[in-house]
């Protein structure tokens, strides 16, 4: 496409993102600001969205003016009445489609999108949503339109090929993958606070159907809100502004960084390490949100995985505690990781418990499935053992008579926990004080015997 068309696009976009700004606009037109002759320009398309979507999208240059207007929209449509283009289809929609379905990071925006849509005059909604999970097929990204298709008030919301979803529940991880996406949309990415208890048997109806494979009782649908769903979280009234905690961790040396931005005040508080914290600064709530959303995309593509939780937004009170001054970001977020190559502070911490103990050559294999649930499996090939240990301190430990059965119980185990979900995600040799492990186990194990009796 020429400079000229590039240039004439992008004035498009730009112009209706202004007009939003300034509210210069016609809520039932949108685009009537625009000049006759674009008008004319548009005369084959379904509409002047179309218009525009049709011919941005080969542009990618203008993708980012594309999701700022998307999001514009999106943001009037929650704080107001929804903008509309013509012929009750929403502005933005088929933007907001097109981009969808051109980068598959931009499937739940678009699903969050639909979420500000007046599903009760939906037009086009119904055949876009397919496009995209035809495009994508069942995914975590596609689970969010399911999801948003089915909670936001609207006329057709059982119109939507909830079966195709349904098949992909026959995996564990693809059904935490959907509930997951269930708890965001109360709790997380779109707008809360959401009260689930008002919407429990909207639920109920929904697991039940695309859950529908792995046979579960009301009672087993019940226990799944309750643990991982029905979430503990401040109502936005509680508190002055929103916060956000985000915890980011590396899929292959399981070290962590926690960061916590206040939208409002465009502060972004981060401890890493365990002990070291900095804050940053930004000029604007969107250069913090823009941050936070490409850090996202960037986890995504590499060996990292993040979650976000609401929280109470402490942001100043950590700066000041900690006596820290909030400077600009001038860095990549990922940068705080330990570099390859170097120990973390988890292997440091390892080294400190393990000083004076003997150690032996072992094999460890580190398996992710997301934040939090990880497995390390230590194999101590001479002594035909085999240690199993989670982050939450369960640990497992099995003795074997020959070579064989311990390379046989191995191959078992990663193949049960690649068939849940798990990322078999680095494996490597290590000096491993095995002994003095097996003796904290049993230490730990006696404990927990001694809590249970207590109680």
């Amino acid at each position: 496409m020429s400079k000229t068309e590039l240039n004439y696009f992008k004035n498009i976009l730009e112009t209706a993102i202004n007009a939003i700004k300034d509210n210069s606009f016609e809520r039932t037109n949108f685009y009537s600001f625009l000049p006759n002759k674009t008008w004319e320009a548009a005369t084959n398309y379904r509409s002047m969205d179309e218009y525009i979507a049709k011919n941005c999208i080969k542009i990618p240059e203008l993708h980012y003016l594309m999701r700022k207007l998307v999001r514009s929209i999106e943001e009037y449509n929650i704080d107001e009445l929804q903008i509309w283009d013509q012929d009750e289809e929403h502005a933005g929609g088929a933007i907001a489609r097109e981009l969808a379905l051109c980068n598959k990071e931009d499937v739940i925006p678009y699903a969050r999108f639909i979420s500000s849509n007046d599903l009760n005059h939906e037009v086009y909604q119904a055949k876009d949503m397919q496009d995209v999970l035809n495009k994508w097929k069942p995914c975590k990204e596609t689970y969010a339109i399911a999801v948003a298709r089915w909670f936001t008030p609207g006329q057709h919301r059982y119109e939507f090929n909830y079966q195709s979803i349904c098949k992909a529940m026959k995996k564990e991880s693809e059904a935490d993958a959907f509930l997951e996406m269930v708890a965001k949309w109360f709790y997380e990415e779109w707008f809360p606070p959401y009260d689930i208890d008002n919407r429990r048997d909207d639920v109920i109806e929904l697991l039940e159907m695309i859950l529908e494979p792995l046979g579960l009782s009301n009672e087993e649908i019940e226990e799944i809100i309750n643990l991982k769903i029905d979430v503990e979280y401040m109502e936005e009234d509680d508190c002055e502004h929103t916060g956000r905690t985000m915890q980011i961790q590396d899929k292959q040396t399981f070290e962590s960084i926690v960061l916590q931005y206040d939208i409002d005040n465009t502060k972004l508080f981060i401890t890493y390490n365990f002990v070291e914290n900095i804050a940053f600064k930004f000029e604007s709530p969107e250069k913090l949100l823009n941050t936070i959303e490409k850090l996202k995309i960037q986890c995504d593509e590499e060996l990292y995985s993040y979650m976000i939780e609401k929280n109470i937004p402490v942001v100043d009170e950590m700066i000041e505690e900690y006596d820290i001054k909030a400077k600009p970001l001038k860095v990549s977020l990922l940068s705080f990781f330990t570099p390859k190559g170097q120990k973390t502070p988890i292997d440091k911490m390892n080294d400190e418990a393990f000083k004076g103990q003997k150690t032996i050559p072992c094999k460890r294999i580190h398996f992710f499935k997301k934040v939090f649930d990880i497995h390390i499996l230590i194999c101590d090939e001479a002594g035909k053992r085999l240690m199993d240990t989670t982050v939450y301190d369960k640990q497992f430990l099995w003795e074997f008579k020959t070579d064989t059965e311990l390379k046989a119980s191995l191959a078992d185990i990663i193949e049960q926990y690649s068939s849940e979900g798990y990322e078999l995600t680095s494996e490597d040799e290590l000096d491993y004080a095995f002994d003095y492990m097996v003796v904290q186990m049993k230490q730990i194990a006696e404990m927990m015997q001694q809590r249970e009796n207590f109680e």
